[in-house]
Formats: C-alpha cells, sequence, structure tokens
C-alpha cells in the first residue's frame, strides 16, 4: 500500500505542479511566409525580392532574425497596431519566415501590450496589467527532466512574489538563509558576480555559492545610495529620513532625504533608537544632538541641564511660596488694623462671633518686669517701676498672685520667669500675664531685652525673649518643667505678653511659638499672645502727657477688668492708643499659638466699678472677637 500511494504521488505531482506553473499562453495569431532566395536574400531589396515577390502578388518583409528576406501576402499580415510579432521561428526548413504574434490588451481606452516570451505570449490582464517575462529555476515540469522554463508573472513582482511561483526575472540562486541551500530568484543587484565576490553581499539569494554572504543581525533592508538598490542591513527598526538604508524601494522613493554634499553621517542622540540612529553633520561638525562617536558626552549634557531646571524650578517656587506667605502676613495684617476698631467699637455684622464659654483659670499669675535706671548706652526712664505698680494693683484685685521684678540684671529676669513656671506647675488651664517695661532692640527678628545693666551693643548682656517663650511652649513636659526648676509640668498654660517697649531696629516681630515645634503631647501645649506697645521699627512713648504713665500701660490698665476675648482687649487698647498719641503710636499683636477665645484678663462677674469701657457679660450677649483670617 505504502509502495502504491507513493507511485501515484511521483505520477500526480509533477502533473499538479505543472498546471500550477505560470506557463506563457499561446501566440494569437502566426503567419508563414516564403523566404526569398539568392544572394541579395538579406538586405530584401535585391533583385529576386524585387522580381519574385511582386509576380506572385506578395510583399517582400524585412529581413528576419535570421535576416533572410520574406515574401508575404499584405492581406494574412497582422495589424501592427494590434499585434506583437516576432520573425523568422528558425534558420533553415519550412518555418524560416514564420510570424509569431501576441494581441494587446485595451482597457479603459489604454493598450497594454502582451510580452513574446518563449514560444508564447505572457498576455495582460483583463483590467490591463502588464506581465513580465521570466525564467524558472530547474524544475521537472510535465515528466520531464530538471531546466528551466519560461514563465510569466506580474511586472514588478517582489522577491518573494518570484520565489512562491518559481519565476524569476533575474535567473536564479542558492538560498544562503536556508541550511539546504535551496533555489531562488535572485535580485537585480546579484546578477554578477566577480571571484566569489559578491556585488550585493548581504542578499539571502547568491549566485551558485553562499562564499561571499554577509548575513545581517537584524532585519535587511535597501541601500538608497545604490544605483541597483542592493541590499543594507537595517540599524533601527524605524530608521531616520537620513539614513541610506531604508526598508523598502518606496521608502527611497518618498522618505529618503540624503545629506549634502560634503556632510558626514553621525549618530542622533535624541532619538529613541539611540546610537542606532543616524544624522547628518554639516561639513563635519557636530551639533546639538547630532554627535560623530557615541553618546555618553551628550547624556552627561542632557543630564546636567535636567537637573539644571529642576534646581531652577524648586527655586523659582520656593521664592513664589515665600512670597505668597509675605503677601498672606502683610494682607492679613491690612485686613485687621482695618477691621479690629470696627468690630471691636461698633460690633459689625461681619465680626465673628465667639461662643466659646470663658475659660476658668485655676490660677492667675502676673509677672511685672520693670526696667528704668539704665546706665552703660541706654537713656533713663521714668515710668517703668510705676507701670508695673499700676498694673500689678490692677490684676490684684482681680485675684492675680503678682510677682514684680526691678529687672536690674538678666538673672533677675530669669528668676521672675522661675517662679511664676513654679507657681502654675501641676496646673490645667492656669493663666501667666507677663508684662514688661524698659528699652529692647530686635535682632534677626527676635526680640531681646534689656536689663539695667545691659551693655548697649552687647547682646551678652541682654535678654533672649524668644528664647524664654520657646522654653515655656515646652512646660508641659516634665524636661520642660525642669528648665525652670519646676518638679511638675503645666498643662494647657495660656500666656499673655505684654511688652511696652522699643522695637529698634525694625525686623519681624517674635516668633518663638514657630520655633519650638514639639511633637510630644500636643494637645497638652501651652499658648502664646504677644501684644507690643508699638509696630516694628518703632519706639514706644516713655510717658503720657501727663507725664504719670505710658500711654501703652494706661490703657492696658483701663481696659484690663473689662471682660473682653483677649484679642478684642488688644484691639480696644489699640484704638485708645492710638487717638491719645495722635496716630504716632499703635499696637502690635500677631497672631498667637492656640486657641484664646475663651481667655479674658478680667474675672468672670468682677468688673471695675466706674470703669467708663463699654463691656459685655456671659448673661448679656456673645462678645465679639475679630477675625484673625482675611
Amino acid at each position: 500500500m505504502i509502495a502504491m500511494a507513493w507511485v501515484t504521488l511521483c505520477l500526480l505531482l509533477p502533473a499538479a505542479i505543472a498546471k500550477s506553473f505560470p506557463y506563457p499562453d499561446s501566440f494569437d495569431h502566426v503567419v508563414a511566409c516564403d523566404t526569398c532566395n539568392g544572394t541579395g536574400a538579406r538586405d530584401c531589396s535585391s533583385s529576386d525580392c524585387q522580381s519574385r515577390c511582386p509576380s506572385e502578388g506578395k510583399q517582400c518583409f524585412k529581413s528576419n532574425r535570421y535576416k533572410l528576406g520574406c515574401c508575404c501576402d499584405p492581406a494574412k499580415m497582422p495589424s501592427p497596431n494590434i499585434y506583437k510579432c516576432r520573425r523568422g521561428a528558425k534558420k533553415s526548413g519550412p518555418n524560416q519566415c514564420l510570424s509569431e504574434c501576441c494581441q494587446a490588451v485595451t482597457y479603459a481606452e489604454k493598450k497594454t501590450w502582451a510580452t513574446i516570451c518563449g514560444d508564447g505570449c505572457c498576455k495582460p490582464s483583463n483590467h490591463g496589467t502588464q506581465n513580465q517575462c521570466g525564467s524558472s529555476w530547474p524544475l521537472g515540469l510535465k515528466g520531464g527532466k530538471l531546466k528551466r522554463h519560461p514563465c510569466c508573472l506580474l511586472k514588478g513582482a517582489s522577491q518573494d512574489h518570484q520565489n512562491g511561483a518559481r519565476c524569476c526575472f533575474h535567473g536564479d540562486g542558492v538560498n544562503c538563509s536556508s541550511p539546504k541551500q535551496e533555489p531562488c530568484c535572485l535580485l537585480a543587484s546579484t546578477t554578477t558576480t566577480h571571484k566569489n565576490q559578491s556585488t550585493d553581499p548581504h542578499a539571502v539569494c547568491q549566485r551558485k555559492t553562499c562564499a561571499a554572504y554577509i548575513p545581517c543581525q537584524a532585519s535587511r533592508g535597501v541601500n538608497c545610495e545604490s544605483r541597483s538598490k542592493t541590499v543594507c542591513c537595517l540599524k533601527a527598526t524605524q530608521p531616520s529620513i537620513s539614513d541610506p538604508c531604508q526598508i523598502s524601494v518606496e521608502d527611497c522613493n518618498s522618505r529618503y532625504m540624503a545629506c549634502n554634499a560634503g556632510d558626514q553621517l553621525g549618530i542622533d542622540c535624541s532619538s529613541s533608537s539611540g546610537s542606532n540612529s543616524v544624522c547628518c553633520l554639516p561639513a563635519g561638525k557636530e551639533t546639538e544632538a547630532c554627535r560623530r562617536g557615541d553618546c555618553a558626552e551628550y547624556q552627561r549634557e542632557q543630564t546636567s541641564r535636567v537637573i539644571g531646571v529642576v534646581c531652577v524650578s524648586i527655586a523659582c517656587f520656593c521664592a513664589l511660596l515665600c512670597g505668597c506667605i509675605l503677601c498672606h502676613r502683610r494682607l492679613q495684617l491690612l485686613y485687621r488694623r482695618l477691621t479690629d476698631p470696627l468690630r471691636a467699637s461698633l460690633l459689625l455684622p461681619g465680626a465673628r462671633v465667639s461662643l466659646a464659654p470663658v475659660i476658668e483659670h485655676p490660677r492667675r499669675i502676673l509677672l511685672a518686669i520693670s526696667c528704668q535706671g539704665y546706665q552703660n548706652g541706654y537713656g533713663v526712664l521714668e515710668t517703668p517701676h510705676g507701670d508695673a505698680d499700676l498694673l500689678a494693683g490692677a490684676c490684684e484685685s482681680m485675684g492675680y498672685e503678682v510677682i514684680k521684678i526691678q529687672g536690674s540684671s538678666h538673672g533677675a529676669i530669669f528668676e521672675g520667669f522661675r517662679r511664676a513656671v513654679h507657681l502654675v506647675s501641676g496646673t490645667t488651664n492656669a493663666l501667666l500675664l507677663v508684662s514688661f517695661s524698659g528699652h529692647a532692640v530686635e535682632i534677626n527678628g527676635k526680640m531681646m531685652w534689656a536689663p539695667e545693666d545691659a551693655v548697649r551693643g552687647d547682646m551678652n548682656t541682654h535678654f533672649n525673649v524668644a528664647s524664654v517663650c520657646r522654653d515655656l511652649m515646652e512646660v508641659h513636659l516634665n524636661d520642660g518643667a525642669e528648665r525652670f526648676g519646676a518638679m511638675q509640668p503645666a498643662k494647657s498654660l495660656f500666656v499673655v505678653l505684654l511688652a511696652d517697649c522699643c522695637r529698634e531696629p525694625g525686623g519681624s516681630h517674635c516668633e518663638p511659638f514657630q520655633e519650638a515645634r514639639h511633637g510630644r503631647r500636643r494637645r497638652d501645649r501651652p499658648s502664646l499672645y504677644i501684644i507690643y506697645g508699638c509696630g516694628p521699627g518703632l519706639l514706644a512713648a516713655d510717658a503720657a502727657p501727663d507725664g504719670s504713665h505710658s500711654p501703652f500701660m494706661h490703657h492696658v490698665v483701663e481696659q484690663i477688668q473689662s471682660e473682653r476675648r483677649v484679642s478684642c482687649f488688644a484691639a480696644v487698647v489699640n484704638e485708645e492708643l492710638k487717638k491719645t498719641t495722635n496716630y504716632r503710636q499703635e499696637v502690635w499683636h500677631p497672631e498667637g499659638t492656640g486657641n484664646f477665645d475663651g481667655v479674658t484678663l478680667s474675672v468672670p462677674g468682677r468688673l471695675r466699678s466706674g470703669s467708663g469701657s463699654s463691656m459685655l457679660t456671659e448673661n448679656s450677649q456673645p462678645e465679639v472677637v475679630p477675625s484673625r483670617q482675611p
């Protein structure tokens, strides 16, 4: 059974292959003529043709391909407008003057000529597409021996199409990419070889031998600079427009842009293909991204540029952020200056009503610090001791525990703070009111108080308020309380600082609460509110026109027994101070840390008799507190 199947396959396979092979069609028109004899027959103008052909009613035609004159009947000859013919089939015999013709095809008023191929015609298609004559690689068709046969294929067919049809336009060779080196169709660029050196070494199909074949590591393309369009090895999946090696002949005609004369080829380092992308070097000089060698230097330049752009962007962002913060603070200050007096005195509808209950403080402490007998560069003051006594008397009448310190030295002032922290140690929600009357300077935006023994210009002899305020912000911690010698921390301490001093030279206000950023037990952290007697860079008056007390302290004592929240209290004092000083001095009370909505300096229900200040009790209506948000 197997032998019979093999015999059947051997008999039927050649017939099937022969049936699918693109043989030329038979000639459309064949005319046989007589040959002119004689010595001048080759010129087809001898006396033999001239005399014989007309006598027989024929015409002497030009010589055939064997240069033999032919006598033909003109009526039987095909029209040259329809047929393309070849004349002379044989050199001797009866068919010496045989005219074999192929008929043209007209489609859409366009005439397409047939191609004579072997012993037949490669006829155009019904749509007017022209076919081209080729030759097969050695095939044993119709049971014959291996030989090359004429064949017809679409004109301009690709190499793959030729290989599929086994019909080659430029001859056949060996497939060097196949292990068995099977037959294949040659390209036009590989039709000639010289001493085993191929004219197109990268072409897969080579003539006779693969000795000169050079395979490509990646894909193959077309060398656009080669006249015969030889095969080249592609460096990138999508070559640049300046790369002579393009994917196809169509890309060479439509996409490829050759470099100018005198230019050299370089590497386009900006391409995603990296070192595989080609660019043009004008006159051999490197440009921004087109380099002669590798791209390492270009990558370093780009990295440095990106880092520079990022750094500049960060710097611009930081500058913009700082500008926004500064502008926000200035707008807050302007808004508070414009609205606080109105809200405090007129109770405008836009004011924020504080519904927070008044905080009951278990202990109220007043630390009154006064310095006036200066000797080392500062002028002697007249009112600080009297101001401290006046404030101490008002606070004692409201139940404050008073500590009066005549600040003769740095140590005396710190001793006052130590005593005050001892009194609030172990309490919750205690109120510590600190007042200072004397000289002061601001260094780098930080307030420095001058004790009576301070030397002007020597900051080591001054009291650093920012430092002690920072320590006060941590008395809710054991280690913070120990800095003042206290054994127990003070939880939720409220500290109000009244500074009746000059602020020269000018700078931003003291902000110790911004420096004391401690993450432990935030709920129990102290709160701080600072009220200055003048703005940055300004001077505070030592005595009122009557010479008794300073204007700032006079109005503080006048309003301290009025039951107002701290921020509203500062706004009222500010209005009265501006009236007294004809707007030469005004209160500066920046944002504090913590919530002071329920904090009053007076004791609820214990108002000073005869006070002309307006007041709001807890039983009447909610007090209006100026809003600190623009």
